[in-house]
């Protein structure tokens, strides 16, 4: 806090940002006061401040993430929202919310996997040992156990007949992926090393030893997130180290991989105990902090019900982690998410103004009157959103550590800042700026509410001028991959706006000039209507007892990572999907598709991809699901009774 604070406050800081963003890229109007309208030029103005190269990709735990928080809560500051946290430090009020969070670890030197000191040499140590940060950096040891996968899922337990009393205190090891390799459907949320990780710390085991597979790279630390475990080490060796020391283990491996379902006893290596071992990891979890930013658009009252408009701020620097493509190099984040940030302030100061206005005037801008379960067309005044209905407070929030991990999000919601029963809904805006036809405008969170939340967002959509061919889309569920689902966690109804994918996503590429402005105006004022037509409803069950509130409701059902679009995809049209074709038949393909110099043409029928048996289009469309476009996958597909085997890569989503 006190470095925000110092570059709130130090003169010659703010003067050089002001220089920076009302000289260069805010516009004049922008910068002379605020305005009660909507405008292009304001969210081109913010957006190109925050993807500028001067933020560096507003890295979460960094000085430009802390830069970048600080010219959000400026812009609060000077339109006179009210700040929306304690100040920790001093009496009064902050618009910053200092957090901390695991950012990532540092590996150290000295991992170990060894024999215990008078144990005999059965077992020889590995080449390599890679610590990984599933469990805490430490020592353990003891008698080394071989169970199978380490895997329990419907249709398979390794565990069966090993009473608990004999795994505690001993180190597990575990064969890679489970039964049918690693695309069994049937095993595929088990197979993971965290899922393997957790059930094996359950049966209270001192150690874990992951071992590799042919073919398949080894896992990197920094992927696997912070240690979710402080009694229970885990690393990860290469299997040929270990058949080295027992080479039975080989061609167990290969007949439990080839077996569909294991009946007691078919696998009788497993339970066995090896050798007595000893083993150590060697990293450092990186503790960072990060800063949300959020202002009400009044001073908050005790008992008002609050609407709760946010989006993150922070992006992934220089593609240290999470980058697709251009890692090294700054990863501007216009779209994800300077242009959901840029909304949330413009629709926050434009709502402010219409307060200022009312002042001014004597109360004569009115606040839309209609009690309707829906906005109407009088939320809007002399081409401007109307004013927020007295009882009804909007809070403007902006995430720090989205890409971390909603960090920012869960930590607000933890807080208790804004009691959970006290908020109305919580509308997120991520990656709102390339509104276009192919993709159209998707909104998470209808079912998370009554029918009338439904009825707001779809009458919002028809009230906004959009392009006739912009389409709304509804997404089912309320536990998307962004801020909104800390909050549905918690109970409240959710709105989650977002215009899809695109080949930029995670890039170096994601810059300000591929920006549909235009669109993203639109959707600023969408957003804005729905604010209304929900503070219209909360007024009404304030004033009027008969009337009701918002009522939260658990979605039916969740979304699919499909349903929000694939990051990537191969490059083909598929055939006729009715017909039992032994595989997926394909129509046409692209002739940019790295596929294509694959050799892959029309009328071919894919049978595996990845590893991947591709019996049908949903076979494919999980494969897509999990797939990267930086790996290159082997690919089988049938040309009559041929069949041809190659490598691809994919193409990221447009």
């Amino acid at each position: 806090m006190q470095n925000l604070r110092y570059e709130f406050e130090n003169p010659m800081r703010a003067g050089i940002l002001a220089v920076l963003a009302c000289g260069l890229l805010l516009s004049a109007a922008a910068c002379a006061g605020e305005r009660s309208e909507i405008h292009v030029d304001d969210l081109r103005a913010y957006v190109n401040t925050l993807s500028d190269d001067a933020y560096r990709g507003r890295e979460s735990g960094t000085t430009y993430a802390r830069q970048a928080a600080a010219f959000i809560a400026r812009r609060y500051q000077r339109a006179g929202l009210a700040p929306a946290f304690p100040n920790a430090s001093r009496a009064g009020q902050s618009y910053f919310q200092e957090f901390g969070f695991q950012g990532g670890i540092e590996i150290e030197s000295g991992s170990y996997l060894r024999p215990a000191k008078g144990a005999g040499d059965d077992f020889q140590a590995p080449g390599k040992v890679i610590p990984l940060p599933l469990g805490y950096a430490g020592e353990a040891g003891g008698e080394l156990i071989f169970l199978g996968f380490c895997l329990e899922a419907k249709g398979w337990n390794d565990f069966a007949g090993i009473p608990a009393a004999d795994l505690e205190g001993k180190i597990a090891l575990c064969l890679r992926h489970g039964p049918g390799g690693d695309k069994d459907p049937r095993f595929r949320r088990e197979i993971s090393f965290r899922a393997k990780y957790e059930n094996l710390v359950k049966r209270k085991l001192a150690g874990v030893v992951f071992m590799g597979r042919k073919g398949f790279p080894a896992p990197s630390p920094t992927d696997l997130g912070a240690a979710g475990s402080r009694t229970t080490p885990a690393v990860f060796v290469e299997a040929e180290d270990i058949f080295r020391s027992y080479d039975f283990l080989q061609d167990l491996e290969t007949r439990m991989r080839d077996t569909e379902a294991r009946s007691p006893g078919a696998s009788g290596g497993i339970g066995r105990v090896l050798a007595k071992v000893e083993m150590a990891t060697r990293f450092r979890e990186r503790e960072l902090k990060g800063y949300n930013v959020g202002a009400y658009l009044r001073p908050p009252q005790p008992e008002e019900r609050v609407i709760i408009v946010g989006a993150h701020f922070d992006h992934i620097g220089n593609g240290a982690f999470s980058s697709l493509r251009g890692k090294g190099q700054i990863h501007n984040g216009a779209d994800d998410n300077a242009s959901g940030t840029a909304a949330v302030l413009e629709l926050a100061l434009q709502l402010r103004a219409q307060d200022q206005l009312a002042g001014t005037q004597g109360g004569s801008v009115p606040e839309s009157s209609s009690t309707s379960e829906a906005a109407k067309s009088d939320s809007l005044v002399g081409g401007t959103l109307a004013r927020v209905p007295e009882g009804v407070n909007v809070l403007f929030l902006h995430f720090d550590a989205e890409e971390r991990g909603l960090f920012g999000a869960r930590h607000f919601t933890k807080s208790k800042t804004l009691p959970a029963n006290r908020a109305a809904a919580m509308l997120n805006l991520d990656m709102v700026g390339r509104l276009r036809a192919s993709k159209g405008l998707s909104v998470q969170g209808e079912q998370t509410a009554d029918p009338r939340w439904g009825a707001i967002i779809r009458e919002a959509f028809a009230e906004t001028d959009f392009a006739d061919d912009i389409e709304l889309r509804l997404v089912k569920g309320g536990g998307g991959p962004s801020d909104h689902s800390a909050f549905y966690t918690e109970r409240i109804p959710v709105a989650f706006l977002f215009t899809g994918g695109h080949r930029e996503y995670h890039t170096s590429e994601d810059d300000a000039h591929l920006l549909n402005f235009a669109g993203l105006k639109n959707v600023t004022e969408m957003t804005g209507r729905i604010v209304l037509g929900l503070a219209q409803l909360e007024a009404a069950a304030v004033s009027d007892s008969s009337a009701r509130p918002l009522a939260y409701r658990r979605a039916p059902a969740e979304a699919a990572r499909t349903d929000f679009e694939f990051r990537v995809r191969l490059g083909i049209m598929p055939g006729d999907y009715s017909r039992d074709a032994g595989g997926l038949e394909v129509s046409d393909v692209r002739d940019d598709a790295p596929v294509k110099r694959a050799g892959l043409r029309a009328g071919d029928v894919i049978v595996k991809i990845g590893g991947r048996e591709i019996r049908d289009i949903s076979d494919y469309m999980e494969f897509l699901g999990d797939a990267s476009a930086q790996k290159e996958y082997a690919i089988e597909f049938k040309r009559g009774d041929r069949v041809i085997r190659a490598r691809t890569r994919l193409m990221a989503a447009p």
